[in-house]
């Protein structure tokens, strides 16, 4: 299993778009082979930063999800959104 974290950061003016944005991937990447988990999270503390959580079977997995349509299409509009470049990160659990 390939633990994946995606952290992203909204402008200020566009945290409810943003949100919507992000939530509209949480079906779709769901449903995709080899997606074991995937939840979407607002901080509390900051609402500008968006953190998915994701488990897939493996780094395969991820590449194809990274790749998928919907993905893709999410990254080409997040220039609008994003204050930041997105910063994905995956682990594997070493226990």
């Amino acid at each position: 299993m390939v633990h994946a974290f995606a952290t992203l950061i909204a402008r200020p003016d566009t945290i409810d778009a943003t949100r919507d944005a992000l939530a509209a991937l949480v079906a779709p990447s769901r449903a995709e082979a080899g997606c074991d988990h995937y939840e979407l999270f607002q901080s509390t503390d900051e609402p500008t930063r968006f953190q998915t959580v994701e488990r897939w079977a493996d780094a395969a997995a991820v590449q194809t999800h990274l790749a998928s349509d919907h993905i893709q299409a999410a990254f080409a509009a997040a220039g609008d959104l994003l204050g930041a470049e997105p910063v994905i990160q995956s682990f594997e659990r070493v226990d």
